[in-house]
């Protein structure tokens, strides 16, 4: 049934509006920031401040350390396992990916107190292990669901003919089946970068010494000293969302190849 050109356009509108709406508070965000302090003109004197803020640089190579390594661990454990979810037979298997299921179901706020209590028995309080592992039990299970279900469509033919050929099943997962995962994975370590870099309460609760701090909170931090230059601190937040574009504009080309070449490597 061929859809009828006026509903397309009604639902292509309200996307539109819905994305600028969405963008509007990240445009005003910019907007304040290139305001001038003193008269209505534009400067960069902000951005330029915000860089070179005394301890900023701290907050961002604790937060790069939190966020790559959250982005290994989770593409790395949630695509073996959902590999064997999607084709490895053993008992359990339904009820494991149930339970794993369930987890997304959960607020988050319901877990920061059991986080708390294991940091606090392994005494991970102010150590990149301390939030690390927290940001990848949490996202684990989006990127296992996301992972098994492009498994479950990848075409068995092409395995068997591997088995065929003598490779066991890490040498088919490594060489046929990741290299034809890319767009997915992609997505996988997109959402996993954005959620590691932003999150704010796991890190507030877990890094109470300055040195250990990620950039999340810095706004906190530097709210009462700029808390009457809006300008300064609007001019933070946009210092803190560059490295979230440049992954995104770093990984965009391979995950338009994978969205839009659809077919499998050869």
């Amino acid at each position: 049934m061929r859809i009828p050109r006026h509903v397309i356009v009604l639902v292509r509108s309200v996307l539109l509006v819905l994305a600028l709406l969405w963008l509007l508070p990240g445009a005003y965000t910019l907007f304040l920031s290139l305001r001038s302090d003193v008269g209505n003109g534009f400067t960069l004197s902000n951005l330029w401040a915000a860089l070179s803020i005394q301890g900023l640089g701290r907050f961002f190579v604790n937060s790069l350390v939190v966020t790559l390594s959250t982005v290994a661990l989770v593409t790395g454990c949630a695509s073996l396992s959902a590999y064997a979810i999607s084709r490895l037979s053993f008992r359990g298997r339904s009820l494991v990916y149930a339970s794993l299921l369930l987890t997304l179901m959960m607020p988050f706020t319901a877990l920061a107190v059991p986080f708390f209590i294991i940091n606090k028995t392994l005494h991970l309080f102010n150590n990149y292990l301390g939030l690390i592992l927290p940001y990848s039990a949490l996202g684990i299970p989006f990127a296992l669901v996301i992972l098994k279900n492009f498994f479950d469509t990848f075409p068995r033919e092409l395995e068997e003919a591997a088995i065929i050929d003598g490779a066991g099943v890490f040498r088919i997962f490594f060489s046929l089946v990741l290299p034809n995962s890319i767009s997915s994975l992609t997505v996988v370590m997109i959402w996993t970068f954005l959620n590691a870099w932003n999150e704010f309460l796991l890190a507030l609760l877990f890094m109470s010494d300055n040195s250990m701090k990620t950039i999340s909170l810095a706004p906190l931090f530097y709210e009462g000293v700029y808390c009457n230059v809006v300008g300064r601190l609007m001019a933070i937040l946009v210092v803190i969302s560059i490295p979230v574009l440049v992954f995104y504009l770093a990984l965009q080309q391979q995950l338009e190849k994978g969205v839009q070449g659809g077919a499998l490597k050869g």
